[in-house]
């Protein structure tokens, strides 16, 4: 199985890939071609499964996609977290109002996925990061 992938919507073996044993080529039906149009080159054994009769079949969920679309947003989301951990200890020094705002802007981060907005073809198109307490 190949560690890359690439929509591809002929029929026939592309004339670069003459030669290759490194790949694998699965049809993709008509109605999901819109979508996987919209991939770029992707680690493909995620969107590979096979199904109990050993036929393989691409996975392509629009919230995989969404996932995949937002990796770098999640590490930057998540790097956040880790810097604003030490607000969380019993013995921050905080009063009880900024221990509360910090609560709201680290549960703000993490509900921050669901807030992303997306074009059409599934690409972000909008985040609103939250602004820390001072």
């Amino acid at each position: 199985m190949t560690n890359n992938g690439f929509p591809y919507t002929g029929t026939e073996m592309p004339e670069y890939l003459t030669g290759d044993t490194d790949h694998i080529m699965i049809s993709i039906p008509e109605e999901d071609e819109k979508l996987v149009s919209n991939i770029k080159p992707f680690n493909a054994t995620s969107f590979i499964k096979q199904d109990g009769e050993g036929n393989f079949f691409i996975d392509a969920s629009e919230s995989l996609f969404k996932r995949m679309n937002i990796e770098n947003i999640l590490f930057e989301r998540n790097r956040k977290l880790m810097e604003t951990d030490w607000t969380r200890v019993d013995d921050n020094g905080l009063s009880d109002e900024k221990k509360e705002q910090w609560r709201v802007y680290r549960q703000t981060l993490r509900d921050l996925p669901g807030n992303i907005e997306y074009d059409e073809n599934l690409n972000v198109s909008n985040v609103t990061w939250p602004i820390p307490p001072k």
